[in-house]
């Protein structure tokens, strides 16, 4: 169901950006996911790789419950590096 993937893959991201305890950080976020909100919705759409997604996802949780913070902003650059290298590509069209 990619509408419940999309919302479930924001409520996940939204949680780890929430550790940083920073209100001026989160409205930043949330303006910045409001406006590729869309592009996700056509990533998966066209067939975006879900799989690689939820690896990166599965790393994330892993990293968190072992408090790993150098990972978890690892894996959280490969996910959105992904994602945006998609949403780059569709805006250049």
């Amino acid at each position: 169901n990619r509408k419940q993937y999309l919302l479930s893959n924001s409520q996940f991201h939204f949680a780890i950006y929430s550790c940083c305890n920073s209100p001026i950080f989160m409205q930043q976020i949330q303006s910045l996911w409001a406006r590729i909100g869309p592009y996700l919705s056509i990533y998966f759409a066209e067939g975006g790789d879900i799989a690689a997604a939820m690896k990166l996802h599965e790393g994330m949780y892993a990293a968190l419950c072992r408090r790993d913070k150098k990972r978890i902003a690892e894996l959280v650059r490969k996910d959105l590096e992904a994602t945006g290298k998609f949403i780059i590509s569709r805006m250049k069209q």
